[in-house]
Protein backbone atom coordinates (compact mmCIF):
# COMPACT_ATOMS: atom_id res chain seq x y z
CA UNK A 1 0.00 0.00 0.00
CA UNK A 2 1.32 3.56 -0.76
CA UNK A 3 0.20 7.15 -1.02
CA UNK A 4 0.72 6.60 -4.73
CA UNK A 5 2.77 4.46 -6.94
CA UNK A 6 1.43 5.95 -11.04
CA UNK A 7 0.49 9.01 -12.88
CA UNK A 8 -2.94 8.11 -12.41
CA UNK A 9 -3.11 7.76 -8.55
CA UNK A 10 -1.04 11.23 -8.61
CA UNK A 11 -3.92 13.33 -10.97
CA UNK A 12 -6.84 10.95 -9.45
CA UNK A 13 -5.85 12.42 -5.87
CA UNK A 14 -5.67 15.55 -7.15
CA UNK A 15 -8.66 15.69 -9.20
CA UNK A 16 -10.59 14.37 -5.92
CA UNK A 17 -8.92 17.45 -3.60
CA UNK A 18 -10.10 20.30 -6.51
CA UNK A 19 -13.72 18.37 -6.22
CA UNK A 20 -12.89 19.05 -2.41
CA UNK A 21 -13.09 22.83 -3.14
CA UNK A 22 -16.26 22.85 -5.40
CA UNK A 23 -18.28 20.86 -2.68
CA UNK A 24 -16.71 22.78 0.28
CA UNK A 25 -17.73 26.06 -1.82
CA UNK A 26 -21.12 25.00 -3.13
CA UNK A 27 -22.06 23.46 0.02
CA UNK A 28 -20.74 26.82 2.16
CA UNK A 29 -23.33 28.80 -0.04
CA UNK A 30 -26.34 26.32 1.35
CA UNK A 31 -25.19 26.70 4.41
CA UNK A 32 -24.73 30.58 4.89
CA UNK A 33 -20.44 30.28 5.17
CA UNK A 34 -18.33 32.91 3.64
CA UNK A 35 -16.29 31.74 0.67
CA UNK A 36 -12.70 31.96 2.51
CA UNK A 37 -13.71 30.87 5.96
CA UNK A 38 -14.78 27.84 3.95
CA UNK A 39 -11.78 27.22 2.26
CA UNK A 40 -10.16 27.91 5.81
CA UNK A 41 -12.10 24.84 6.96
CA UNK A 42 -11.15 22.64 4.06
CA UNK A 43 -7.77 23.31 4.01
CA UNK A 44 -7.65 23.15 8.18
CA UNK A 45 -9.47 19.46 8.00
CA UNK A 46 -7.39 18.10 4.92
CA UNK A 47 -4.42 18.98 6.50
CA UNK A 48 -5.34 16.87 9.17
CA UNK A 49 -6.23 14.02 6.89
CA UNK A 50 -3.04 13.89 5.27
CA UNK A 51 -1.27 13.35 8.37
CA UNK A 52 -3.89 10.60 10.15
CA UNK A 53 -2.84 8.83 6.36
CA UNK A 54 0.48 9.24 6.67
CA UNK A 55 0.27 7.83 10.33
CA UNK A 56 -2.13 4.80 9.66
CA UNK A 57 0.33 4.06 6.93
CA UNK A 58 3.36 3.80 9.47
CA UNK A 59 1.81 2.58 12.23
CA UNK A 60 -1.48 0.70 11.25
CA UNK A 61 -5.39 1.53 11.83
CA UNK A 62 -9.25 0.76 10.86
CA UNK A 63 -8.86 3.20 7.89
CA UNK A 64 -5.59 0.72 6.60
CA UNK A 65 -7.75 -2.29 7.39
CA UNK A 66 -11.25 -0.45 5.34
CA UNK A 67 -8.57 0.08 2.42
CA UNK A 68 -7.54 -3.16 2.20
CA UNK A 69 -10.65 -4.71 2.23
CA UNK A 70 -12.41 -2.78 -0.21
CA UNK A 71 -9.68 -4.39 -2.92
CA UNK A 72 -11.46 -7.32 -2.13
CA UNK A 73 -12.81 -8.44 -5.62
CA UNK A 74 -16.64 -8.30 -4.68
CA UNK A 75 -17.25 -7.28 -1.23
CA UNK A 76 -20.94 -7.61 -0.12
CA UNK A 77 -22.92 -5.48 0.85
CA UNK A 78 -24.37 -5.13 4.03
CA UNK A 79 -24.91 -2.16 6.86
CA UNK A 80 -21.66 -1.04 9.08
CA UNK A 81 -18.42 -2.23 8.35
CA UNK A 82 -18.97 -4.33 5.51
CA UNK A 83 -21.62 -1.24 4.20
CA UNK A 84 -18.31 1.04 4.66
CA UNK A 85 -16.03 -1.96 2.68
CA UNK A 86 -18.34 -1.55 -0.39
CA UNK A 87 -18.69 1.97 -0.66
CA UNK A 88 -14.89 2.22 -0.55
CA UNK A 89 -14.51 -0.57 -3.06
CA UNK A 90 -16.21 1.87 -5.46
CA UNK A 91 -13.60 4.35 -5.39
CA UNK A 92 -10.78 2.10 -4.69
CA UNK A 93 -11.44 -0.27 -7.71
CA UNK A 94 -14.05 0.84 -10.16
CA UNK A 95 -12.11 4.40 -9.56
CA UNK A 96 -9.16 3.61 -9.25
CA UNK A 97 -8.28 5.83 -6.59
CA UNK A 98 -5.47 5.24 -4.44
CA UNK A 99 -4.96 5.33 -0.86
CA UNK A 100 -4.91 8.85 -0.36
CA UNK A 101 -7.29 9.47 -2.92
CA UNK A 102 -9.90 7.78 -1.04
CA UNK A 103 -8.75 9.32 2.06
CA UNK A 104 -9.39 12.59 0.47
CA UNK A 105 -12.97 11.12 -0.70
CA UNK A 106 -13.91 10.63 3.10
CA UNK A 107 -12.14 13.73 4.37
CA UNK A 108 -15.13 15.73 1.51
CA UNK A 109 -17.56 14.27 4.34
CA UNK A 110 -16.05 15.61 7.55
CA UNK A 111 -16.03 18.87 5.70
CA UNK A 112 -19.76 18.73 5.06
CA UNK A 113 -20.10 18.25 8.63
CA UNK A 114 -18.31 20.44 9.84
CA UNK A 115 -19.47 23.20 7.61
CA UNK A 116 -22.91 21.92 8.66
CA UNK A 117 -22.20 22.42 12.50
CA UNK A 118 -20.23 25.99 12.50
CA UNK A 119 -23.56 26.87 10.41
CA UNK A 120 -25.51 25.82 13.79
CA UNK A 121 -22.85 27.71 16.00
CA UNK A 122 -22.21 30.90 13.87
CA UNK A 123 -26.48 31.03 14.07
CA UNK A 124 -27.22 30.32 17.69
CA UNK A 125 -24.07 32.91 18.50
CA UNK A 126 -25.44 35.67 16.23
CA UNK A 127 -25.59 38.59 18.11
CA UNK A 128 -24.55 37.73 20.82
CA UNK A 129 -20.89 38.18 22.95
CA UNK A 130 -17.31 38.04 22.00
CA UNK A 131 -16.59 35.39 24.05
CA UNK A 132 -19.23 33.13 22.65
CA UNK A 133 -18.41 34.07 18.78
CA UNK A 134 -14.72 33.29 19.61
CA UNK A 135 -15.79 29.57 21.76
CA UNK A 136 -17.74 28.40 18.62
CA UNK A 137 -14.98 29.08 16.40
CA UNK A 138 -12.53 27.29 18.62
CA UNK A 139 -14.56 24.40 18.94
CA UNK A 140 -14.58 24.17 15.38
CA UNK A 141 -11.53 24.01 15.10
CA UNK A 142 -10.80 21.27 17.70
CA UNK A 143 -8.05 19.34 16.17
CA UNK A 144 -10.18 15.69 17.53
CA UNK A 145 -13.36 16.72 15.26
CA UNK A 146 -11.62 17.62 11.97
CA UNK A 147 -8.76 14.08 12.73
CA UNK A 148 -11.73 11.67 13.26
CA UNK A 149 -13.70 13.09 10.82
CA UNK A 150 -10.95 12.59 7.87
CA UNK A 151 -10.17 9.02 7.58
CA UNK A 152 -11.72 5.99 5.87
CA UNK A 153 -14.19 4.52 7.96
CA UNK A 154 -17.64 4.97 9.87
CA UNK A 155 -16.73 8.29 11.50
CA UNK A 156 -16.67 10.99 8.55
CA UNK A 157 -19.92 9.63 7.67
CA UNK A 158 -21.91 9.38 11.15
CA UNK A 159 -19.98 12.91 11.73
CA UNK A 160 -21.29 14.33 8.94
CA UNK A 161 -24.93 12.70 9.44
CA UNK A 162 -24.81 14.13 12.73
CA UNK A 163 -23.97 17.72 11.77
CA UNK A 164 -26.65 17.27 8.89
CA UNK A 165 -29.45 16.05 11.33
CA UNK A 166 -28.61 19.20 13.92
CA UNK A 167 -28.45 21.76 10.83
CA UNK A 168 -31.79 20.46 9.22
CA UNK A 169 -33.76 20.57 13.30
CA UNK A 170 -33.19 23.79 12.93
CA UNK A 171 -35.82 24.62 10.72
CA UNK A 172 -38.47 21.87 10.89
CA UNK A 173 -40.03 20.73 8.45
CA UNK A 174 -39.23 22.70 5.99
CA UNK A 175 -35.43 20.65 6.37
CA UNK A 176 -37.17 17.02 6.74
CA UNK A 177 -35.47 15.77 3.44
CA UNK A 178 -32.31 16.60 4.81
CA UNK A 179 -33.03 15.05 8.09
CA UNK A 180 -34.18 11.97 6.10
CA UNK A 181 -30.36 12.20 4.52
CA UNK A 182 -28.83 13.09 7.50
CA UNK A 183 -30.54 9.47 9.30
CA UNK A 184 -30.26 7.66 6.53
CA UNK A 185 -26.16 8.09 6.39
CA UNK A 186 -26.22 7.20 10.10
CA UNK A 187 -28.08 4.29 9.76
CA UNK A 188 -25.64 2.99 6.80
CA UNK A 189 -22.84 3.35 9.35
CA UNK A 190 -23.77 3.05 12.72
CA UNK A 191 -27.88 1.77 12.53
CA UNK A 192 -28.49 2.18 16.75
CA UNK A 193 -27.69 5.50 16.31
CA UNK A 194 -29.75 6.36 13.74
CA UNK A 195 -32.76 4.42 16.04
CA UNK A 196 -31.57 6.91 18.34
CA UNK A 197 -32.31 9.71 16.05
CA UNK A 198 -35.63 8.12 14.87
CA UNK A 199 -36.98 7.82 18.27
CA UNK A 200 -35.97 11.53 19.43
CA UNK A 201 -37.94 12.98 16.75
CA UNK A 202 -40.76 11.38 17.07
CA UNK A 203 -40.70 12.07 20.63
CA UNK A 204 -39.91 15.97 20.18
CA UNK A 205 -42.70 16.06 17.25
CA UNK A 206 -45.34 14.89 19.31
CA UNK A 207 -44.84 17.18 22.45
CA UNK A 208 -43.64 20.40 20.42
CA UNK A 209 -46.63 23.04 20.49
CA UNK A 210 -44.85 25.24 17.85
CA UNK A 211 -45.30 22.56 15.17
CA UNK A 212 -49.40 22.29 13.67
CA UNK A 213 -51.26 19.17 14.17
CA UNK A 214 -51.66 18.36 10.85
CA UNK A 215 -47.58 18.21 10.33
CA UNK A 216 -47.22 16.87 14.23
CA UNK A 217 -49.36 13.88 13.22
CA UNK A 218 -47.40 12.97 10.12
CA UNK A 219 -43.75 13.71 11.15
CA UNK A 220 -44.56 11.42 13.93
CA UNK A 221 -46.42 9.12 12.16
CA UNK A 222 -43.78 8.63 9.67
CA UNK A 223 -40.78 8.77 12.00
CA UNK A 224 -42.25 5.86 14.41
CA UNK A 225 -43.07 3.73 11.42
CA UNK A 226 -39.01 4.34 10.49
CA UNK A 227 -38.16 3.33 14.40
CA UNK A 228 -40.23 0.27 13.86
CA UNK A 229 -38.45 -0.67 11.08
CA UNK A 230 -34.89 0.46 12.53
CA UNK A 231 -35.34 -0.83 15.93
CA UNK A 232 -35.67 -4.99 15.43
CA UNK A 233 -33.16 -4.33 12.62
CA UNK A 234 -30.42 -2.09 15.45
CA UNK A 235 -31.57 -5.12 18.19
CA UNK A 236 -30.11 -8.25 15.71
CA UNK A 237 -27.62 -6.06 14.56
CA UNK A 238 -25.85 -5.19 18.30
CA UNK A 239 -26.44 -8.77 19.07
CA UNK A 240 -29.20 -8.09 21.62
CA UNK A 241 -31.66 -10.83 20.27
CA UNK A 242 -30.66 -12.85 23.80
CA UNK A 243 -31.47 -10.42 26.05
CA UNK A 244 -35.44 -11.16 26.65
CA UNK A 245 -35.29 -9.61 30.16
CA UNK A 246 -33.62 -7.26 32.32
CA UNK A 247 -30.74 -8.92 33.23
CA UNK A 248 -29.98 -10.25 29.33
CA UNK A 249 -29.45 -6.40 28.83
CA UNK A 250 -27.12 -6.14 32.35
CA UNK A 251 -25.11 -9.35 31.09
CA UNK A 252 -24.44 -7.80 27.85
CA UNK A 253 -23.43 -4.31 29.29
CA UNK A 254 -21.28 -6.31 31.63
CA UNK A 255 -19.54 -8.19 28.84
CA UNK A 256 -19.37 -4.92 26.55
CA UNK A 257 -17.60 -2.81 29.26
CA UNK A 258 -14.85 -5.14 29.10
CA UNK A 259 -14.09 -4.92 25.29
CA UNK A 260 -11.51 -2.62 23.89
CA UNK A 261 -9.70 -2.39 27.31
CA UNK A 262 -6.01 -2.98 25.89
CA UNK A 263 -3.75 -0.50 24.93
CA UNK A 264 -3.29 3.05 26.24
CA UNK A 265 -6.54 4.39 26.04
CA UNK A 266 -8.29 1.46 28.28
CA UNK A 267 -10.18 2.23 31.64
CA UNK A 268 -12.46 0.27 33.65
CA UNK A 269 -15.84 1.43 33.83
CA UNK A 270 -18.05 -1.77 35.05
CA UNK A 271 -16.93 -0.49 39.23
CA UNK A 272 -17.68 3.20 37.85
CA UNK A 273 -21.18 4.64 38.74
CA UNK A 274 -23.65 5.60 36.03
CA UNK A 275 -22.39 9.73 36.32
CA UNK A 276 -18.65 9.06 36.20
CA UNK A 277 -18.96 6.97 33.16
CA UNK A 278 -20.81 10.18 31.57
CA UNK A 279 -17.90 12.22 32.92
CA UNK A 280 -15.56 9.17 30.92
CA UNK A 281 -16.70 9.08 28.32
CA UNK A 282 -17.06 12.82 27.23
CA UNK A 283 -15.01 14.58 29.16
CA UNK A 284 -11.79 12.28 29.56
CA UNK A 285 -8.64 11.84 29.22
CA UNK A 286 -7.87 15.17 31.00
CA UNK A 287 -4.47 16.47 30.87
CA UNK A 288 -2.86 14.86 33.63
CA UNK A 289 -3.83 11.54 32.07
CA UNK A 290 -2.31 12.08 28.80
CA UNK A 291 0.53 9.80 28.13
CA UNK A 292 1.58 10.81 24.34
CA UNK A 293 1.06 13.83 22.35
CA UNK A 294 -2.32 12.41 21.21
CA UNK A 295 -3.33 12.00 24.31
CA UNK A 296 -2.45 15.45 25.07
CA UNK A 297 -4.09 17.22 22.56
CA UNK A 298 -7.63 15.19 22.90
CA UNK A 299 -7.17 15.94 26.46
CA UNK A 300 -7.02 19.77 25.45
CA UNK A 301 -9.93 19.64 23.55
CA UNK A 302 -11.70 18.03 26.48
CA UNK A 303 -10.97 20.85 28.78
CA UNK A 304 -12.78 23.06 26.00
CA UNK A 305 -15.75 21.19 25.95
CA UNK A 306 -15.89 20.79 29.88
CA UNK A 307 -15.35 24.85 30.00
CA UNK A 308 -18.51 25.15 27.80
CA UNK A 309 -20.34 22.63 29.86
CA UNK A 310 -19.55 24.37 33.37
CA UNK A 311 -20.84 27.81 31.57
CA UNK A 312 -23.72 26.57 30.06
CA UNK A 313 -24.70 24.28 33.47
CA UNK A 314 -24.23 27.10 35.31
CA UNK A 315 -26.44 29.45 32.87
CA UNK A 316 -29.36 26.94 33.24
CA UNK A 317 -28.88 26.85 37.17
CA UNK A 318 -28.60 31.25 36.85
CA UNK A 319 -32.14 31.45 34.99
CA UNK A 320 -35.09 29.27 34.50
CA UNK A 321 -35.31 30.44 30.49
CA UNK A 322 -33.17 30.80 28.27
CA UNK A 323 -31.67 33.55 26.20
CA UNK A 324 -31.93 31.90 23.08
CA UNK A 325 -35.01 30.45 21.84
CA UNK A 326 -33.82 27.17 20.07
CA UNK A 327 -37.42 25.59 18.44
CA UNK A 328 -35.26 22.10 18.35
CA UNK A 329 -34.35 22.00 21.92
CA UNK A 330 -36.63 18.88 22.33
CA UNK A 331 -35.10 16.74 20.18
CA UNK A 332 -31.36 17.66 20.89
CA UNK A 333 -31.93 17.12 24.48
CA UNK A 334 -33.85 13.42 23.93
CA UNK A 335 -31.34 12.53 21.35
CA UNK A 336 -28.07 13.83 23.16
CA UNK A 337 -29.19 12.11 26.55
CA UNK A 338 -30.31 8.90 25.26
CA UNK A 339 -27.23 8.61 23.06
CA UNK A 340 -24.97 9.42 25.94
CA UNK A 341 -26.89 7.13 28.36
CA UNK A 342 -26.34 4.18 25.68
CA UNK A 343 -23.28 4.37 24.44
CA UNK A 344 -21.28 5.78 27.91
CA UNK A 345 -21.55 2.90 29.58
CA UNK A 346 -20.21 0.31 27.29
CA UNK A 347 -16.99 2.05 25.99
CA UNK A 348 -14.10 0.76 28.08
CA UNK A 349 -11.61 2.62 26.23
CA UNK A 350 -10.90 6.21 25.75
CA UNK A 351 -9.70 6.14 22.16
CA UNK A 352 -12.95 4.86 21.17
CA UNK A 353 -15.10 7.53 22.86
CA UNK A 354 -12.59 10.30 21.82
CA UNK A 355 -13.87 9.75 18.21
CA UNK A 356 -17.44 8.23 18.82
CA UNK A 357 -18.54 10.69 21.17
CA UNK A 358 -18.91 13.12 18.04
CA UNK A 359 -22.14 11.66 16.84
CA UNK A 360 -24.39 13.47 19.25
CA UNK A 361 -21.59 16.18 21.23
CA UNK A 362 -22.49 18.88 18.51
CA UNK A 363 -25.97 18.29 20.01
CA UNK A 364 -24.48 19.15 23.23
CA UNK A 365 -22.39 21.60 22.03
CA UNK A 366 -25.58 23.49 20.66
CA UNK A 367 -27.59 23.29 23.50
CA UNK A 368 -24.63 23.98 26.24
CA UNK A 369 -24.10 27.28 24.10
CA UNK A 370 -27.52 28.76 24.08
CA UNK A 371 -27.75 28.25 27.72
CA UNK A 372 -24.46 30.59 28.52
CA UNK A 373 -25.80 33.83 29.88
CA UNK A 374 -23.52 36.55 28.50
CA UNK A 375 -24.03 40.30 29.16
CA UNK A 376 -25.34 41.14 26.02
CA UNK A 377 -27.64 38.67 25.49
CA UNK A 378 -29.13 40.64 28.76
CA UNK A 379 -29.14 44.03 27.27
CA UNK A 380 -31.28 42.52 24.65
CA UNK A 381 -33.59 41.52 26.89
CA UNK A 382 -34.81 38.88 29.29
CA UNK A 383 -37.24 37.93 26.23
CA UNK A 384 -34.74 36.61 24.42
CA UNK A 385 -34.30 36.68 20.72
CA UNK A 386 -35.16 33.51 18.13
CA UNK A 387 -32.76 31.47 16.26
CA UNK A 388 -32.97 32.15 12.64
CA UNK A 389 -32.64 29.90 9.72
CA UNK A 390 -28.92 29.29 8.68
CA UNK A 391 -29.63 29.74 5.43
CA UNK A 392 -29.25 33.03 4.25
Amino acid sequence: MAYASSVWDVFSATLVLLAGVLVTLGVGRRFGTRPKWGLFIYVWHTVLCVFYAKLVMEHGGDAADYYMASLEPSPEFSIGTQGVNYFTHIFSVYFGFSYLGVFLVYNIFGVIGLLAFDSVLRTVTRGRSRFLRWLAIVIVLLPSISFWSAAIGKDSIAFMATSLVLWASMSMPRRSWLMTLGIGCMFLVRPHMAAMMLLALAASVAVSSKIPWKWRIVLASMALSAAAVAVPFTIRYAGLNDATDAAGVEEYIHTHQGYNQQGGGGVDIADMSLPMQLFTYVFRPLPYEARDVFGLAASLDNVVLLLLAVLGIWGMIRRRGSNVALKSRAFLWIYSIGAWLMLAPMTANLGISVRQKWMFVPMLVCLLICSVRDRRGVRRGSAGYRVVSANR
